[in-house]
């Protein structure tokens, strides 16, 4: 009986084989596919895995991402600036992507200037935020191994041939066909060197957060996102790339919104003198007293970013870049 099975058994292994080979295949295509994207945040990815070159470098969460317009800052300073900004990106993923930024960058074209961007939500609890950008880059043991402490699934995502792609719907087998074929369809809100402006004006975000928070708000602060964002100083640090903190513009009424907002304040100070680099708070500019500039309490929209980006580039211009 047992004879009569095993060419059987063997039979079954064979067609198991050569299906795990295709599905293989066909996920390394399609993840090839997403290497071509043009589409949010994977252009930025794809940008820094061929090596961005670049003299200032924005890196942050998605005020990083709305606040800071590179088209502004190159124009007014003179030096090619880029954007590493993702939603819900807390400093131990900033730090894996910075990590994977340097080593893909090219020799001898090391930034000028890190631009750190902090605010009332960096040293939160982290999330995964938009998954999905990160599904072609788990090949990066640096974000791979930071993931895994978010979900476990991201082991599934790497090891097991399109478990992530079919998780993620048809839209992004889509955008990976698209990718291969180079017939892609550029979104509205489609990113600039990192930047994705957003033409929202005010939304009702902040007064529905007061309604269901009449006493103010608090986040918690993690000592391990702390300890993340002095390893992102330290990094560029190591790489000899002058580092500096700056808070963007955040709307007066959320201020006294945020009842731990003097702590981080403080916080961020004290890392400024422990590590010895320079915070910038713009968060008391006259903008800041109307919400004509921001689609919501944290937020800039794309009118308010070119407006802040001008001053910002006045400022690191005349002190950090050396400019008259």
């Amino acid at each position: 009986m047992a004879s009569k099975r095993s060419p059987q058994i063997k039979e079954s292994l064979t067609y198991l084989g050569i299906l795990f080979l295709i599905c293989y295949g066909l996920n390394t295509t399609l993840i090839h596919g997403l290497y071509h994207s043009h589409e949010g945040a994977f252009s930025v990815w794809n940008d820094i895995k061929k090596g961005v070159d670049s003299d200032i470098i924005v890196n942050g969460d998605s005020r990083a991402l709305v606040d800071f317009d590179p088209r502004v800052i190159e124009k007014e300073t003179g030096h090619l600036t880029y954007v590493f900004g993702m939603h819900a990106m807390r400093p131990d993923l900033q730090l894996a992507r910075l990590k994977i930024y340097f080593k893909h960058l090219k020799y001898g074209h090391k930034p000028r200037l890190i631009i750190q961007v902090v605010g009332i939500e960096t040293l939160s609890p982290g999330q995964e935020g938009e998954a999905r950008y990160y599904l072609p880059y788990l090949n990066e043991n640096e974000l791979y191994q930071t993931l895994l402490t978010y979900s476990k699934r991201f082991w599934l995502w790497r090891n097991v041939p399109l478990y992530g792609l079919a998780e993620n719907g048809s839209l992004l087998t889509q955008l990976a066909i698209e990718g291969l074929l180079g017939k892609e369809n550029i979104s509205p809100d489609h990113y600039i060197k990192g930047f994705r402006p957003n033409n929202n004006q005010w939304t009702d975000d902040f007064e529905k957060l007061r309604i269901t928070h009449p006493q103010g708000m608090r986040f918690d602060v993690l000592e391990t996102m702390k300890q993340q964002l002095e390893n992102i100083i330290t990094l560029a640090q190591q790489n000899k790339v002058p580092i500096i903190l700056v808070y963007p513009p955040e709307y007066v009424e959320a201020q006294h919104f945020f009842l731990h907002r003097p702590d981080i304040m403080t916080y961020y100070n004290n890392l400024s003198h422990k590590k010895g680099v320079p915070f910038m708070d713009y968060s008391n500019l006259p903008m800041t007293q109307t919400k004509d500039d921001f689609y919501n309490s944290q937020h800039l929209n794309a009118e308010g970013a070119k407006i802040f980006s001008r001053i910002l580039s006045k400022d690191i211009a005349k002190f950090y870049l050396g400019n008259t």
